[in-house]
């Protein structure tokens, strides 16, 4: 056997890797470009590269550009880190970044990323392309595994004719396994997405942390659908206790395997040194160089949606060489594809003509139209084929269909006989040309590719997607201006539902509006009622792609509201806040929409008055936007009887009025009129529009007909659930004011008090209350209204009992609450998971409003240990949950040290998971009465050491419940020890509702209620009796567990603090003991 460590074998290893790293220079350094003339060759790809920048933050090419270049040149991310997961879109440069990483670690001149990766030990680059394993990931289990397979790749990659490089497979493993040389490697990870779905993902992401545990640096690159379900840290809880440490210290928290971090698209600066540098590529661009890089800058600055695309490095790249050969700047993507594909045909043309010459053969003519035309078939029956694979309406690379070659020479030979469904003939090309147009397409490599051998497709999906559209209008222009619009609708806005085909709709509008066309005629065709339709709508109104003169795009206006209208769950509105002339005018237009009592007659009436698309009012009817002789109006049709479906969330215990209310809600939030910020920047809703607040307050005291909340009280157990409206309503209610007083008092006594301590499981989210609205309630700036001062006083009754948990009864109550909060919010949750847009903005918001009340986070971690048994049990085994204790609570100075101690010692090694299941239950049953007595406590020590709090609640500052009953001092503190009869006494007194108010509210203070007040109270208070969630019902399950001759109970921390301590000192006797 060859001794490893002797000298001349450590040379021979060294010598092995030297011709590794020669032949990775010549593999990754240079790149090809769409070329249109013969003999090009490859480019240094260090002559055009420009640094990729990456952030944690994810920018899109359609945001506002920052100040300053955004985020960390890559090279120092990855120098910095040892694990680095990056997410770019299609064409952000992901791929091109690792084969530029790789070029400058294997050549050229020493640069600081080199200097800082190979150090004294120098290290291996290992570039595991991942699409080239999906074949045999199923059978690949461990990272060694995949890296032998790199290995026996690279060596037959290398050997090569184009390469010539010989690899010694044997010495390039042993150069980085410990008992060889135990080099540390860079391995790149490329394409997560690629591999599959979520289990092979999976499966790439526990080898990438495998070959980090390793000693390696790991780069995972993927697009954004490759990251999806996956997550960054070494369990949920842990991710969870992480979180909760960011939000209490405000600091960064990197999990165990990095943050993920995105690629951001270029800024002008990037731009700019990517266009001096690419025209020095090129003897004749060089010469122009000035000139060009000025005009090409200068029709960024005039044409917005140019800058848009130059932000993604495919197009920027595509662009420029479209520029430098026309001496022109593309108008838009359509014109841009189109001048590419221009290109492309012109190269394959000269590399025909250059094979027939070589040949010494005549070259038969083909018309170029008909070779486009042809192209442009395969594109649309790729894009038929893919709209029917699986997933694709998710994953958009699903749809770049991958063809056998004898399948794609089939469809060009059908279509060349004339069997396919296009009626245009051929008058050059020939059924028996199909192969060799088929090798013109190919060869050299352009718009189709053949990844592999007998296999082709569409090198990017955006070729794909316009040729497909050009395709489709020549065939609907074939059929004569008489016919236009009925060929397209048969063959395009028919077929819109299918996945991809909203980014066809858009392109085929821009191909006619470039051969001088109207595009309106086709937007004046399509059915709002039809939630595809008015996707295309919105999205060429709210687009670049289009020109529109400003006044034109305002007689849109109402147009587009109502398709926002008509399918909320869609979110078209999104896009409204940034149409610069819909600014002051869609305010004004939400503001009289609130101010009628039919919204849609306002948007018909603004589109008689003034039609957009220079059509006149009498052809409305056509636009089936109100109702014809005979035909009734669909788009109306829906607003009037609002259907269950896709695009809008209906529920008929709620009825229409609550579907229409909540999709003009959601409208409002979603177009951020009048709002300034999203509910995330500004959760306070301190910078809403004085007059939208005032028009939501007078539309909501008009609505009385809107619940915030629907009980059904046939059901075998009756709880709230959150209407629509309720959930729209989270999202804009600001933080004080009228508006806020107004929902407030529209949130009952019932639906209330069910909202408490709850886990998010859809969120990782631990939260005290679950509704902005009600959350906005605890701390108010302003008096608040009645109902919420009643709310407020009847639920000090709560954490009362929660202060003494303990026994049986008392934890069938808490589990019976923690049902019915469970069903109300299944209730809710199904609107969640069936996309409703107001379910999704009330979450957000809620955790937004989090992070502004510091001192709730005490609260939220005892009251993450107040979860069902169950669920608490299965996270102690996994010892999730106890991670999160020894990081949190240990910080928690009012804890005992004892309690610190104990609790960290249950985290530490394995402790828990050597718990016998009797043993685990007593602790989990332990830990959850602590963290109700925990929370008790925190929540009455704050109003005690905040009078104004309790004054500004409506309550007496120290006295959270009557001093009669013996349970606070003069401060509101619980006393040290409670008296059973002073509880009993509580109970009593709450059942006598004229009393409760009463003190609540006393007569002949500022204070008294009106008569009308009072009566709704009442009923009330008599309705929320006869809930299970009551405080009655918790006093009688607390009394119940409690002896008449057990006169004291104690309620200090001490005393909550025992039961867990003897519960842990329990278990540590057990864990010492032998098994029986």
């Amino acid at each position: 056997m060859t001794d490893l460590r002797s000298t001349l074998e450590e040379s021979y290893r060294a010598s092995a890797r030297g011709f590794y790293t020669r032949w990775l220079a010549r593999r990754f350094g240079k790149i090809d470009f769409l070329q249109t003339k013969e003999g090009e060759e490859k480019i240094h790809l260090g002559n055009i590269y420009v640094p990729a920048r990456l952030d944690t933050k994810d920018r899109r090419d359609e945001d506002r550009e920052d100040a300053d270049t955004p985020g960390q040149d890559a090279r120092e991310v990855i120098a910095e880190h040892p694990f680095v997961a990056i997410s770019g879109r299609p064409g952000s440069g992901k791929t091109t970044l690792v084969h530029a990483l790789i070029g400058e670690l294997c050549s050229g001149p020493e640069t600081s990323f080199r200097r800082r990766l190979v150090g004294s030990t120098g290290i291996v680059p290992a570039p595991l392309i991942l699409r080239d394993y999906q074949d045999e990931l199923p059978h690949i289990e461990t990272f060694p595994e995949l890296l032998e397979r790199w290995w026996r790749r690279a060596v037959e990659e290398a050997g090569d004719k184009h390469y010539g490089f010989t690899l010694d497979r044997e010495r390039l493993h042993y150069s980085v396994v410990p008992e060889g040389d135990g080099m540390p490697m860079l391995v790149f990870f490329d394409g997560i997405d690629e591999v599959g779905g979520a289990g092979p993902r999976g499966k790439v992401l526990a080898m990438a942390r495998e070959a980090r545990n390793l000693g390696h640096r790991v780069v995972l690159t993927g697009r954004p659908s490759g990251f999806e379900g996956l997550e960054f840290s070494s369990d949920t809880a842990g991710w969870m206790a992480a979180h909760m440490h960011d939000i209490q210290d405000e600091t960064a928290s990197s999990s165990p395997t990095g943050a993920l971090h995105h690629i951001q698209p270029f800024v002008r600066p990037q731009i700019t040194q990517f266009l001096e540098r690419f025209h020095r590529l090129n003897d004749d661009w060089k010469r122009d160089r000035k000139r060009a890089v000025a005009e090409f800058e200068a029709a960024l600055d005039q044409r917005e949606y140019l800058l848009v695309l130059a932000r993604r490095p495919i197009f920027l790249t595509l662009m420029a060489l479209v520029h430098a050969n026309d001496r022109r700047m593309p108008h838009g993507r359509a014109d841009l594809y189109r001048r590419i594909i221009d290109l492309y045909l012109i190269r394959q043309t000269h590399q025909r003509r250059l094979q027939y010459t070589t040949d010494g053969r005549p070259m038969p003519h083909w018309d170029e139209r008909e070779v486009r035309r042809a192209l442009g078939f395969l594109a649309w029956r790729s894009q038929r084929r893919g709209a029917e694979m699986e997933d694709a309406a998710h994953d958009r690379d699903k749809r770049q269909v991958l063809w056998s070659r004898a399948e794609l020479a089939g469809e060009l030979m059908g279509l060349l006989a004339f069997e396919r469904d296009d009626p245009r003939r051929f008058r050059e090309l020939k059924p028996e040309d199909s192969e060799d147009l088929l090798r013109y397409y190919l060869h050299p490599a352009g718009l189709l590719v053949e990844p592999a051998e007998g296999r082709i497709q569409f090198a990017h999906l955006s070729f794909q997607e316009y040729l497909s559209a050009e395709y489709l209008h020549g065939r609907a222009m074939a059929a004569g201006s008489r016919w236009f619009l009925d060929k397209t609708r048969e063959l395009l806005l028919d077929n819109l539902g299918l996945p991809g085909w909203d980014e066809i709709g858009m392109l085929f509008l821009t191909v006619h509006a470039a051969q001088g066309a109207a595009h309106l005629e086709i937007l004046a065709e399509l059915d709002l009622a039809k939630a595809d339709e008015a996707r295309l709508l919105v999205a060429a109104l709210t687009g670049r792609e289009l020109d529109f003169e400003e006044e034109e795009r305002i007689r849109w206006l109402p147009l587009a509201v109502a398709a926002a209208l008509l399918h909320p769950v869609e979110g078209f509105a999104k896009g409204f806040g940034d149409v610069a002339a819909w600014q002051g005018l869609g305010l004004a237009l939400v503001i009289d929409l609130l101010g009628t009592e039919d919204p849609w007659s306002v948007l018909l009436e603004r589109i008689q008055k003034d039609p957009p698309g220079g059509r006149v009012s009498e052809e409305w009817e056509a636009w089936r936007l109100c109702d014809g002789k005979g035909k009734p109006c669909a788009a109306g049709r829906r607003w009037r009887n609002p259907p269950h479906d896709a695009s809008w969330e209906v529920d008929d215990a709620f009825g229409p009025e609550d579907a229409q209310a909540s999709a003009l809600l959601i409208a409002i939030a979603d177009a951020s009129w009048g709002l300034n910020e999203d509910e995330n920047k500004d959760p306070l809703r301190e910078n809403m529009d004085t007059r939208l607040e005032a028009a939501l307050t007078r539309w909501l005291r008009r609505r009385t007909d809107l619940p915030f909340y629907h009980i059904d009280e046939s059901a075998q157990e009756p709880v709230p659930k959150p209407t629509y409206t309720g959930f729209a309503l989270d999202a804009l209610v600001p933080a004080e004011g009228k508006l806020w007083s107004e929902v407030l008092g529209r949130v009952s006594l019932e639906a209330w008090l069910l909202q408490g301590d709850s886990f998010e499981e859809d969120y990782f989210f631990w939260g005290v209350f679950s509704q902005p609205m009600v959350l906005l309630a605890l701390y108010p700036a302003s008096p608040l209204p009645p109902v919420t001062r009643l709310t407020l006083m009847t639920y000090q009754a709560l954490p009362a009992v929660e202060l003494l948990a303990a026994g049986k009864p008392f934890d069938e109550f808490s589990r019976l609450r923690s049902r019915s909060l469970a069903q109300s919010r299944s209730l809710s949750l199904s609107l969640l998971r069936s996309r409703s847009r107001s379910r999704e903005r009330s979450l957000s918001r809620e955790r937004s409003l989090s992070r502004e009340r510091s001192r709730w986070l005490s609260r939220w971690l005892s009251r993450s240990l107040s979860l069902s048994r169950e669920r608490l049990r299965g996270w102690l085994r996994e010892r999730s949950l106890s991670r999160s204790l020894s990081r949190s609570l240990a910080k928690d100075i009012c804890l005992s040290p004892k309690v610190r101690a104990a609790l960290q010692a249950m985290a530490e090694g394995e402790c828990l998971g050597r718990l016998s299941e009797k043993s685990l239950d007593r602790f989990a049953l332990e830990l959850e009465r602590f963290g109700y007595r925990f929370a008790a406590l925190d929540w009455f020590a704050e109003q005690a050491e905040d009078s104004e709090l309790m004054t500004r609640r409506g309550l007496r500052p120290g006295e959270p419940l009557p001093r009669e009953f013996g349970l606070f001092d003069e401060d509101g503190r619980p006393k040290a020890r409670w008296p059973r009869e002073g509880l009993a006494q509580l109970r009593d007194w709450l059942d006598r509702d004229e009393a409760v108010l009463d003190w609540t509210f006393p007569p002949g203070s500022s204070m008294a209620l009106a008569p009308a007040e009072r009566e709704e109270l009442l009923t009330q208070l008599a309705r929320l009796r006869r809930r299970p969630w009551s405080p009655q019902a918790a006093l009688d399950a607390l009394l119940a567990d409690w002896p008449e001759t057990e006169p004291w109970r104690e309620t200090t921390l001490a005393a909550a603090e025992a039961p867990l301590l003897a519960a842990c000192r329990e278990i540590g006797v057990a864990q010492a003991s032998p098994p029986a």
